[in-house]
């Protein structure tokens, strides 16, 4: 088992995914060095809870400690599981439960149950989180998770005090300090698009976008676009920053251009729309900050830290230079701290950081007051998610209401935010991690021991800022083969605009809506500026289109049904195929669509063959029922049979004989005594008879009181012991099993003539079952009695057949001694029992 470890470790240390793990203690608060820690455990928030050696509760963030507790916890070192929930600390000490409170340093017991249920906190196995499993094996920390594969030598041996936080990061507690560990990459590949790049790069981000400086170029990673800087600025020291605009989804004024930069520099504001720069004259103070820029009408709109909002009106001749200037009700605008600027319902909103969201019409100003402070916002096609100085997440949805999210962030640092589709990713603790606002949880977090100044996830890989320089971390990293597609839509001759990216979407048109413009987006690190397009139709009506760096295209053909367009990404020899979303023409015009007929027709054998096959279904289903009914009903009549061998009527009549004879001798007080016993068996085993399975600590407990009275019915010829090596007396076997082969020993392995006759009875659990070993020092099992078929044995052993269902777990074994081992007497029976 050794050597398998050892080759299974190997393999991973040597495979190209794999990582290594390593061990950082974790440092106490300024001062607190000295405090010693007793046991770890998990927390309901992205934290963990501590409580140290002299009884102290502390939470930890991963950056700092803070104390909980007001009072010092005792008799701490009895705690085997903790977890902290809000105000309560829950423990557990041998399964049984208790509860703390802040200003309370005495325990509440609490039923197990109510706490479970209360706690997402899995107590029997509080590894596992986020995909992510950590195990000790043989002094080796095992992490295997969806996106990483590692494992560490690093000596490791305290496995109650292995857990991890809700950042999925493990923790240990190692000679009384708190360690964490940490996966490495196993190499860190500068970009391709800036390997020869000799200068630092300069970046400059908003909550949507990240905009890159190398060389004369910005490079924008989210739009795939790298364009070329205005000819006049020779120096990044100019910029003061670079913008994105937020555009209506697809405005019919950009024509399906690329998505408008702004530069702001000292002196101008510089605007690339429709492949050209313009430049504006800045007739603003230099000392504004400008936050956020928004298209709206023939104006963009520029929001200010402090300073209100500047509009500037697009010129119709791209020569001309317009002024940037104040906002008609700049007046009241200027009362806001603005954040940034998003569309939602074709609707321009403003977010500003004390009086929530607000819309302008024409000189109104409509106002949504938001439930907190908000800190950042990232706005989305159909919803926007602002973020709260406590790092709460709350959504402003269509129905323009904030919504909480079950979600949030540390406060110990403002986090970088992207948003990519229907995620938000952002930096913490040196680790990236993933939202999914849709389905408002963490759907991915990778952690990796780098100080990460920015870092952005996309298409498989996850690149990172280091010493100003982009670097792609992810261990599956692979540079792009060929063009990728980021973005692919769709504009009808009504004006009306689709996404069409997903080939899972399935698009519904009329003819009236032909002719369909096309355009689509894709990004090549290696040279964006030499992606080819082509589109194809699965309809031999529409020829295909040549390669053509020109990513529009306009389809005039009707293609009544159902069609499949197909884009075809071309830079030099490499080219990627990719479907988009299927079209649904319906005819307007009364024409006779004999597809429609074929469509009803399949339609209808489907129906007939979903007929057929469920019939078949539930015919299997029936049987399946019937024989499980069969099975049960077996079952119950072994079980009736079995308490009938059980309630020996011989054993019962001898008992209230011998009753009688005492009662005859005068010994009234033995009879009495005797009698009790008599009947408490009786009771037990008509209790058990009631049920099919009973505790293993009561089966013992009516075993003994059977042998007790056995033993006293013989006049005290044979002695007996019960041992219970199982521990766990909880646990519960089937009712009824074990009696009759301790009556047979009784009957049949001694005759009187035996000296220190002796039965031994023992109770081992082996696996998934219980062993009950009964063994007696008698006569033996001669051959000349071998014919002889015990009907008890014969019920039981077809009871335990029916729990077989895989292979011989269960069942019963009768062995002679004198056949093992001359000179030895008596018999051995080995029962192997279910655990229920």
């Amino acid at each position: 088992m050794r050597i398998i470890h050892l080759l299974i470790f190997i393999l991973l240390w040597a495979s190209p995914n794999a990582q290594t793990l390593t061990l950082e203690k974790e440092k106490l608060s300024a001062g607190d060095e000295k405090i010693d820690l007793q046991i770890i455990g998990n927390t309901s928030d992205y934290e963990i809870v501590c409580i140290s050696t002299t009884g102290e509760v502390y939470t930890y963030n991963g950056r700092l400690f803070d104390k909980w507790s007001a009072l010092p916890l005792k008799n701490t070192s009895f705690f085997e599981s903790i977890y902290l929930s809000d105000t309560t600390l829950y423990v557990k000490i041998e399964n049984n439960f208790f509860s703390f409170t802040r200003d309370k340093g005495f325990p509440i017991k609490v039923n197990a149950k109510e706490v479970k249920k209360k706690t997402p906190f899995s107590w029997e196995h509080p590894y596992p989180l986020y995909n992510n499993t950590f195990e000790i094996d043989r002094g080796n920390l095992l992490w295997n998770s969806a996106a990483l594969s590692i494992s560490t030598s690093i000596p490791i041996y305290n496995t109650k005090h292995l857990i991890s936080s809700l950042w999925g990061k493990p923790y240990l507690l190692i000679n009384n300090k708190l360690h964490s560990a940490t996966p490495s990459p196993l190499s860190y590949e500068k970009d391709a698009l800036f390997k020869n790049n000799q200068k630092p790069l300069k970046t400059f981000n908003t909550a949507t976008s990240l905009h890159i400086l190398y060389k004369s170029f910005i490079y924008i990673p989210q739009f795939s676009q790298s364009i070329s800087l205005p000819q006049d600025i020779l120096s990044y020291e100019k910029i003061k920053h670079i913008l994105s605009p937020t555009l209506p989804h697809l405005n019919s004024n950009t024509h399906f251009s690329s998505t408008p930069i702004i530069i702001h520099t000292d002196e101008h504001l510089y605007i690339h729309l429709q492949n050209e720069w313009m430049k504006a004259p800045l007739e603003i103070d230099s000392d504004i900050i400008i936050t956020s820029v928004i298209s709206q009408d023939e104006y963009l709109l520029f929001t200010t830290k402090s300073n209100g909002i500047f509009q500037y009106k697009i010129p119709i001749n791209k020569s001309s230079e317009n002024p940037i200037i104040p906002h008609k009700l700049n007046q009241k605008l200027s009362e806001f701290s603005y954040i940034n600027s998003f569309y939602l319902n074709k609707t321009a909103y403003f977010c500003t950081e004390e009086k929530g969201i607000f819309s302008i019409n024409n000189k109104t100003l409509n106002i949504y007051n938001s439930p907190v402070h908000i800190s950042q916002i990232i706005p989305f096609t159909d919803r926007a998610v602002v973020i709260s100085e406590a790092g709460e997440f709350l959504e402003f949805n269509k129905e323009l209401k904030f919504n909480k999210l079950l979600h949030h962030v540390p406060n110990t640092t403002k986090p970088d935010l992207l948003a990519d589709g229907e995620n938000i990713y952002y930096t913490y603790s040196d680790s990236l991690f993933t939202f999914n606002i849709k389905e408002k949880k963490i759907t991915n977090s990778l952690a990796f021991q780098i100080m990460l100044k920015h870092a952005f996830y996309g298409k498989n890989r996850v690149n990172a800022f280091i010493n100003n320089d982009l670097y792609s971390t992810h261990p599956k990293y692979r540079r792009n083969q060929s063009p990728i597609l980021q973005n692919a839509y769709l504009k009808t001759s009504k004006g009306s605009e689709y996404e069409i990216f997903s080939s899972n979407k399935n698009l519904k048109l009329t003819s009236e809506d032909y002719p369909l413009t096309f355009w689509a987006e894709a990004s090549f690190l290696e040279n964006p500026s030499s992606v080819e397009y082509q589109y194809s139709w699965n309809d031999p009506k529409v020829k295909q289109r040549p390669f053509s760096f020109d990513n529009n295209y306009v389809l005039h053909t009707k293609l009544i049904g159902i069609a499949q367009p197909t884009i075809t990404l071309k830079s030099g020899n490499k080219q990627h195929d990719v479907q988009l979303a299927k079209l649904e023409t319906t005819r307007i015009e009364a024409d006779v669509d004999y597809s429609l007929i074929i469509y009803m027709g399949l339609g209808l054998i489907a129906i007939l063959l979903s007929i057929i096959l469920f019939g078949i279904y539930r015919n299997r289903r029936q049987k399946k029922r019937i024989q499980q009914l069969q099975d049960r009903q077996k079952m119950m009549e072994l079980e009736q049979k079995s308490l009938q061998m059980q309630m020996n009527p011989h054993f019962i009549f001898n008992s209230l004989n011998g009753v009688k004879g005492m009662i005859a001798l005068g010994n009234t007080k033995n009879a009495k005594e005797y009698l009790t016993k008599i009947s408490g068996w009786m009771r037990n085993m008509l209790n058990d008879s009631r049920s099919s399975q009973v505790p293993l600590s009561e089966e013992v407990k009516n075993l003994d009181l059977y042998l007790d009275i056995e033993q006293k019915l013989r006049g005290g010829n044979f002695s007996y012991s019960i041992e219970n090596k199982v521990g766990d007396n909880s646990i519960s076997i089937p009712s009824m099993m074990i009696q009759p082969f301790i009556e047979n020993a009784i009957v049949h392995a001694f005759d009187g003539s035996q000296k220190n006759a002796h039965i031994d009875l023992i109770f081992e659990r082996k696996g998934r079952k219980i062993e009950v070993k009964i063994e007696d020092n008698g006569k033996g099992i001669h051959k000349k009695s071998s014919s002889h078929k015990s009907v008890a044995m014969s019920l039981i052993r077809d009871r335990l057949e029916l729990w077989n269902d895989q292979g011989n777990l269960y069942g019963v074994d009768v062995i002679n001694k004198t056949e093992e081992k001359d000179g030895e007497t008596g018999v051995r029976i080995n029962l192997r029992l279910p655990i229920k």
